[in-house]
């Protein structure tokens, strides 16, 4: 996949994918995107049993029914079974039933600059972060998303700022949110608001900042969790 999944990532022994778990979905049913091979078996691994799933293909992908399985303390691991070497769609995608975060390493970046920034934490805890800063009217970062189900998603943005920001995001679909949101000395989540997408489809998503004079800014991600409305 050449990038971690919303959940935890994934590994190759001959025709068979070993899927990490770490972030175990909480209704029970995980999304795999992006695999276009036929999957033959699959089994959810405890360290004494293997237990068979049920799966159902998707336009983006695959969707494993873990409802009956209990998650591992550590990580969970599925034991995947394919036709063939896999074939796989390496562009980023939502995991709807977890939250889906997405680095500027992955982006497309427009009139900015890219760098990777050191520090020191307490106790001498050495941290480093991928961001975007420098800037202008005419900077955009744009990523390209696989959305597997319509409906609506909280977006967040993982950045840092001396003063508030003014963002407006915006896909090729239509959809457009814009806000004015917080500022902290120290990369920190911020609520962008919610996102409407009317259909599952590959979009691409351009962010902006609209008072860029006003602020030093450092963006490190951006991330995605679908609002689930009550009937």
């Amino acid at each position: 996949w050449k990038h971690k999944l919303p959940w935890g990532d994934v590994t190759k022994k001959d025709n068979k994918l070993y899927l990490l778990i770490q972030d175990f979905p909480a209704n029970g049913k995980l999304f795999l995107p992006g695999l276009k091979s036929n999957i033959l078996n699959a089994e959810f691994l405890t360290r004494s049993d293997a237990q068979k799933i049920n799966f159902t293909k998707s336009d983006h992908g695959y969707y494993l029914d873990l409802s009956q399985c209990t998650p591992d303390a550590i990580f969970s691991v599925v034991q995947i079974t394919i036709s063939e070497n896999p074939v796989i769609d390496t562009t980023l995608s939502i995991a709807p039933q977890n939250v889906s975060n997405f680095s500027v390493l992955f982006a497309e970046t427009k009139n900015a600059k890219l760098s990777k920034e050191h520090w020191m934490e307490k106790f001498g805890e050495h941290k480093y972060s991928w961001n975007i800063s420098g800037w202008t009217k005419d900077s955009e970062v744009k990523w390209t998303i696989n959305v597997p189900e319509a409906g609506y998603y909280l977006v967040r943005l993982n950045y840092k700022a001396d003063k508030r920001v003014e963002w407006k995001l915006e896909d090729n679909m239509g959809s457009m949110l814009q806000n004015k949101i917080g500022t902290s000395s120290v990369y920190t989540k911020n609520d962008l608001g919610w996102m409407h997408f009317a259909k599952p489809a590959t979009s691409e998503l351009t962010l902006k900042i609209l008072n860029p004079d006003d602020t030093n800014v450092n963006l490190e991600s951006i991330e995605f969790e679908k609002i689930y409305l009550e009937e």
